[in-house]
């Protein structure tokens, strides 16, 4: 039914093409990511890199994708060139590449080998073909779908491609689809320049069938009537507002000045540099995935710079991390960024941490290609952008990412390399619960969704809802004992402890831990099934939304399947095959070479922070944080001194192979890669020099 049926395998270096059964991989593994990330755990050897020819890249398609529950949500399962010990790389990508990869006929893409020069796959329908790529070798993402596109003389080839970042293997290459659409944090660009693979190109007619489409119907019409619009917050999460959003994150304690975890108090934005000023002049409508009705993009044209869309978080990283309010120059980066195809998060990051190294002393302009990476310089930023995306002077020792740079400078780079787990670290503050997503989910920082949602970000929603009252003449202090509850409620349907959102104890003084590891696992396990269906997981309980969260997701989903595919789906079967793969993944990453140390948030999260609503004052300490990761692994199936899962749990998950591999491994001793872990370690390698 709305399994398209096929599984296809490409191997680039004997240029063979094979396809098998879906249905080889359900029983046990469902669907989904669940089914790339197995075959990558089976057939990729932990000491394996992540740009060896033996990594296996894979394009992973639920079942409901294709549909109009499921919309047109992929996600890219590779081993990452930027994650410590080169651990899973998790990415989700929507658009419209991954319905037309159904509609094709297939519901994973397998690519595993190198090609001998450049390439790419195009597929229409049956037709597989491996074809010659030296000719869009070079090219940005907008010309190399452009030329695709003129080159089989359909512009309904959907095209998913990396830009010269990929090329060159840049650390935190990203893969590029359409205007909007992206697998980006963790290099999944640069392991497909790694294999000499320039795009993927899909044209697919078959369409999908529904086992039960009056049932799948109706349950498409409870479902959006609970949905869309969400209540209380008018037009909020369509993104009409984003403008709301962007602007008011810098004075709520969300955003970090300048990448400084001390400070969360950033100055005031002038009227004539909001973004509502901003996209009140270039804003164009709204974009977003095939069949999705959210369309969650704002779509954005400025005359000499570009056409792209955008999320709220993107301007506000931008620009809060070079300490200016610059709307010109966000959009500029962001433009170019994507066309380079470097992930916007990591590159903004990094470069941010050059100027911190600048201003301390750690680097000179000669160390930097002659170019002063002074705080705001868009000259700096945009030259860096560049730089790194074609790994030319000072952006080579930048691409690879902020741990291998620290080590490449030298002296106290290190000491300012704000990163979770290999992967740079995003400008916002984290209260504890988003703290522990961030350190124990997969991935690093930035690759799940995660409590942070109905935690401080709450404070964005009551921001808004106090510019637009959702009754007439409510009082500040009605919106926020509104909101409060809102958190409330949400989280007791998620972890079924109400104050488990609360940043402090009752005493107002104590920083709250109890129920942090059961709100994460709550939102890792529905994220997690959003990716094995094929949904959105901003759609799931685990996304931005208040109200419209607190339907029974899981319930949901399972309906959705039965509806689908003709077969009984329950919550509980589902929750077996969640839990099956998360600890599949986990239990890989430690055969890779995570360890417990590795999990843990930049030194500067233990040090006391300024902000406007709490004052200064240490929000979360080392003691802490192992408190709620003993719990976490605790309730993850796991052991609570290693981390690592339990041999009686993956037997019961029949993970029984896993679990003997697992259990070869010596824990007593930390093997955090040196400067990356808890106790940080020494840093050689020097090219930089102090400033007099």
């Amino acid at each position: 039914m709305s399994r398209a049926g096929k599984v296809l395998h490409v191997d680039l270096t004997e240029r063979k093409i094979e396809k098998e059964p879906t249905s080889s991989y359900v029983k046990k593994w469902f669907g989904g990511d669940a089914i790339g990330s197995a075959i990558v755990c089976n057939e990729v050897s932990p000491q394996a890199k992540a740009y060896d020819p033996e990594n296996i890249l894979t394009f992973n398609m639920g079942p409901l994708c294709g549909t109009s529950r499921g919309g047109s949500k992929s996600t890219v399962i590779t081993r990452s060139p930027l994650l410590v010990h080169n651990m899973l790389l998790t990415s989700g990508m929507g658009g419209q590449f991954p319905s037309e990869t159904k509609f094709a006929g297939y519901d994973n893409i397998i690519i595993k080998g190198r090609a001998d020069g450049p390439v790419y796959l195009l597929i229409n329908d049956d037709r597989v073909e491996i074809k010659d790529a030296a000719h869009l070798w070079g090219l940005d993402t907008y010309k190399t779908q452009s030329a695709i596109k003129a080159e089989t003389k359909d512009p309904d080839t959907q095209v998913a491609c990396i830009g010269p970042a990929g090329e060159n293997q840049v650390a935190y290459g990203l893969i590029y689809h359409d205007i909007n659409a992206t697998a980006g944090r963790q290099g999944a660009g640069g392991v497909m320049g790694s294999k000499n693979l320039k795009a993927v190109a899909v044209r697919g007619t078959k369409g999908l069938k529904v086992a039960d489409p009056q049932k799948y119907l109706e349950r498409w019409n409870q479902y959006f009537a609970a949905t869309f619009p969400e209540p209380l917050t008018p037009d909020h999460w369509s993104r009409t507002s984003m403008v709301d959003a962007a602007d008011l994150e810098t004075p709520i304690d969300i955003f970090m000045w300048g990448g400084d975890a001390s400070n969360l108090v950033c100055p005031p934005i002038p009227e004539e540099k909001t973004l509502a000023a901003f996209t009140r002049k270039y804003a164009v409508g709204n974009s977003g995935c095939a069949f999705c009705p959210e369309q969650c993009y704002v779509r954005i044209n400025v005359p000499g710079v570009g056409a792209g869309a955008a999320l709220c978080a993107m301007p506000g990283e931008w620009q809060t991390r070079f300490k200016t309010y610059d709307p010109d120059l966000w959009w500029r980066c962001a433009i170019l960024a994507n066309k380079l195809g470097l992930d916007c998060s990591s590159t903004c990051n990094i470069i941010s941490w050059t100027m911190k190294l600048y201003e301390e002393g750690v680097i000179t302009a000669k160390d930097s290609d002659g170019i002063p990476m002074e705080w705001g310089s868009r000259e700096a930023v945009l030259a860096m952008i560049e730089k790194i995306a074609r790994k030319e002077g000072f952006g080579a020792v930048l691409a690879d990412g902020i741990l291998p740079a620290s080590r490449k400078i030298g002296k106290s780079a290190r000491r300012y390399a704000r990163q979770v787990k290999g992967v740079e670290y995003l400008n916002y503050w984290m209260w504890a619960g988003g703290s522990l997503g961030m350190i124990v989910g997969p991935g690093g920082t930035g690759t799940q969704i995660d409590p942070s949602g109905v935690e401080n970000a709450g404070n964005i929603i009551e921001s808004i809802l106090e510019l637009h009252p959702p009754f007439p003449g409510m009082t500040k202090e009605q919106v926020h004992q509104t909101v409060d509850g809102l958190r409330s409620a949400k989280s007791a349907h998620m972890s079924g402890d109400s104050d488990a959102w609360k940043l402090f104890e009752e005493d107002g003084q104590t920083m709250r831990t109890t129920g942090k590891a059961l709100l994460d696992i709550a939102y890792e396990n529905q994220t997690k099934l959003a990716d094995l269906a094929g949904v959105c997981d901003q759609s799931s309980n685990a996304g931005p939304r208040f109200l419209t969260a607190l339907r029974d997701f899981w319930q949901e989903i399972a309906d959705f399947l039965t509806a689908d595919l003709g077969v009984e789906y329950t919550p509980d079967m589902l929750k077996e095959v969640v839990n099956r793969a998360r600890l599949q993944e986990r239990g890989y990453d430690y055969l890779c070479g995570l360890r417990r140390e590795d999990e843990t948030m930049p030194e500067d999260f233990f040090k006391p922070m300024k902000t406007r609503q709490f004052g200064t004052r240490v929000f979360l300490t080392r003691e802490l944080q192992e408190k709620m990761k003993n719990e976490y692994y605790e309730l993850r199936g796991c052991d609570p001194v290693a981390g690592v899962p339990r041999r009686e749990v993956l037997e019961k998950l029949g993970l029984n192979d896993l679990a003997d591999k697992l259990s070869n491994l010596d824990f007593t001793a930390g093997t955090a890669v040196e400067g990356d872990g808890a106790s940080g370690g020494p840093i050689s390698s020097s090219v930089g020099e102090q400033r007099s």
